[in-house]
C-alpha cells in the first residue's frame, strides 16, 4: 500500500467503530485501532487504541492518509498530544464533536489558540482607561525603560514609541531580549531615536552614568526577578535585583533631576509570603519614601503601580497552559483552591501611563501607589477550564487537569491592598490609590542586607528578611 495515501485508521471503542462503519458516518476506514479485540469488524484491526502512536509510526508513513477519532479522548488511551504529533508527521487527524461536521482537530486547536477572548479568560470586561493623559505625558519627551526586553517592559516600550516620545532608551541585562525589543521598536517607529543599553540595574555606577547621560524626563522601572519559586531558591539574587536594583534606579533618577519614575510592583507584595514578594514590598517602601522627599522639595516624583497576574507574560499561567493544552495535557495546577487576580497586558500598560500622570498631578502631595480594580480573583482551576474551553476542547475529557501541589513561597490567594494600607478612588474610574503609613528600611538594615546579598550569603539574607518581617508585624500591631 506504500505511496497510495489510502489508509484511514479509526480509533475508538469496538462498538463505536462498528457503528460508524455501518452508518457510513466516518471517512472510509481501511483499518482500526480499537478498545477491545475488534472481532467482527469488516476492516483490518491493527491493535489497541492505547498503542495508536506506536502502531501508526511503525507503518509505512506514505500509506496513512487520515486518522479518525471516533470516541471522546477521555474514553481512549490516547492523548491530544499524540494526535498532534501524528499530525506533525504528515497525517490528517479528524474528529467529529458531539454535533457537527468532521473537523481537523490539530488545525482547530491551533486556530482557537489565537482567538481566545480576553473577556472569556478574565470573566469580566477589561477596564476601560483612556490613556490620552499618559500618551500626552511622554510625547516629545526623553524616556528610559528598565527591563525593556521583558514581558511588561516591552509592552510599555512599544506604547511609548507609539506615543511619540523624543528619545527612548531601552535597558535590559539580557542580550537576546534587548536585541528583540530594539528591533521591534525600530519596526514600529523607524524614525524615532532609540538607544539599546545592555545594563544590569544592580550595577549602581553604571545606572547613574546611563541616566545622567541620557537625561530622561520619565523612567519606567520594570526590571525584576519575578518567578516566586526561583527567587525563593536564590534569595540573594532577589534582594540584589528587586530591592537594591530599584534603590539604584530611584537614587539615580533623583540625582539626575528626572521628572518622574514609575515602579512596576506586584500583588505578591501584599502580605508577602515569599522572598520575591517581600523584596518587592521593601522596594515599594523605598519608592514611597523618596516620593515624600520629592513632594516636599519639588524634586523628582516616584510613582508605584501594583499589578495582578498579567495575561501572556513569561511565567504567567496563560502561556504555560497553552503549551500544555497543545501537548494534549495534562494542564497542571498547584492547588484546587488557589486563586489570582488577572489583568490584560493592555490594562497593565494603560494603568502604568495613567498612574504616572495621576502621581505627578498634585505637585505638593506625595502619592501612594496605584492598583487596578480587577473584580474578584479567579480560581486557577477555573481559569484552566476556560482556556481549554476556548480551544474548543472539553476539560477533563479531551485535556486532563492535574493538581501537582503548591510550590515554595506560593499563597492560595493574593490581595491588592494590605491590612496596613488604605485604598481610595483615584479620580479615574477603575484605578485605586493606596496609601500606607509603613516606614521603610533603616539605612543600616538595608546596608547589612545588601552586603549579605553581595556576599551570596543566602542563609544570612533569609535571617535578615525574617527579622524585617518580624519588625513589620510588631509595628503593625503597635
Amino acid at each position: 500500500m506504500s505511496g497510495t495515501h489510502a489508509l484511514a485508521i479509526g480509533i475508538g471503542r469496538f462498538e463505536t467503530v462498528q457503528a460508524h462503519i455501518a452508518a457510513g458516518a466516518a471517512p472510509r476506514l481501511d483499518a482500526a485501532l480499537v478498545c477491545g479485540d475488534g472481532e467482527g469488524l469488516s476492516v483490518e484491526v491493527l491493535g489497541q487504541a492505547r498503542d495508536a502512536e506506536r502502531l501508526i509510526a511503525a507503518r509505512d508513513p506514505d500509506a496513512i492518509a487520515t486518522v479518525v477519532v471516533l470516541d471522546p479522548l477521555a474514553d481512549l488511551a490516547i492523548t491530544l498530544g499524540s494526535l498532534l504529533r501524528l499530525a506533525g508527521a504528515g497525517r490528517r487527524v479528524v474528529r467529529r464533536p458531539d454535533a457537527g461536521e468532521w473537523i481537523d482537530l490539530p488545525s482547530a486547536v491551533r486556530a482557537n489558540a489565537g482567538a481566545v477572548s480576553v473577556k472569556t479568560l478574565l470573566g469580566r470586561d477589561p477596564v476601560s482607561m483612556a490613556c490620552l493623559d499618559g500618551a500626552a505625558l511622554v510625547e516629545g519627551e526623553r524616556v528610559l525603560v528598565t527591563g525593556a526586553g521583558g514581558s511588561i517592559g516591552s509592552e510599555i516600550a512599544v506604547m511609548l514609541a507609539r506615543s511619540g516620545c523624543a528619545h527612548l532608551t531601552l535597558v535590559d541585562n539580557c542580550e537576546h531580549n534587548l536585541f528583540s525589543i530594539e528591533r521591534r521598536i525600530r519596526d514600529i517607529a523607524p524614525n524615532s531615536p532609540v538607544r539599546a543599553l545592555l545594563l544590569d540595574v544592580r550595577d549602581r555606577r553604571h545606572v547613574f552614568t546611563a541616566i545622567a547621560r541620557d537625561k530622561p524626563s520619565y523612567v519606567f522601572h520594570a526590571a525584576a526577578l519575578k518567578h516566586v519559586p526561583m527567587v525563593e531558591a536564590h534569595p540573594s539574587q532577589g534582594v540584589l535585583t528587586n530591592l537594591i536594583g530599584t534603590r539604584n534606579v530611584v537614587d539615580a533618577c533623583a540625582a539626575a533631576g528626572v521628572r518622574a519614575m514609575t515602579f512596576i510592583s506586584t500583588d505578591k507584595a501584599v502580605q508577602p509570603a515569599s522572598v520575591m514578594g517581600l523584596t518587592k514590598r521593601l522596594a515599594e517602601d523605598y519608592v514611597r519614601s523618596r516620593d515624600n522627599d520629592g513632594a516636599a522639595s519639588g524634586g523628582a516624583r516616584f510613582v508605584t503601580v501594583r499589578f495582578g497576574n498579567v495575561l501572556g507574560t513569561s511565567g504567567s499561567v496563560a502561556p504555560i497552559f497553552a503549551e500544555q493544552i497543545a501537548r494534549g495535557g495534562p494542564v497542571t495546577i498547584t492547588h484546587p483552591d488557589m486563586e489570582r487576580y488577572f489583568m490584560s497586558s493592555d490594562e497593565a500598560v494603560r494603568l502604568t501611563l495613567r498612574a504616572t500622570a495621576l502621581g505627578i498631578a498634585d505637585v505638593e502631595r506625595a502619592c501612594g501607589l496605584f492598583v487596578l480594580e480587577m473584580g474578584d480573583p479567579i480560581r486557577i482551576i477555573e481559569f484552566a477550564r476556560r482556556m481549554i474551553d476556548a480551544y474548543g476542547l472539553s476539560p477533563g475529557r479531551d485535556v486532563p487537569i492535574t493538581v501537582v501541589g503548591a510550590r515554595p513561597g506560593e499563597k492560595l490567594t493574593e490581595a491588592l491592598v494590605d491590612d496596613d494600607e488604605h485604598g481610595a478612588q483615584s479620580g479615574v474610574a477603575g484605578i485605586l490609590e493606596v496609601a500606607s503609613d509603613t516606614v521603610g528600611l533603616a539605612p543600616d538594615v538595608l546596608a547589612r542586607l545588601e552586603a549579605a546579598a553581595r556576599d551570596q550569603d543566602d542563609a544570612l539574607v533569609l535571617r535578615l528578611l525574617d527579622d524585617i518581617c518580624a519588625r513589620r508585624r510588631r509595628s503593625a500591631v503597635a
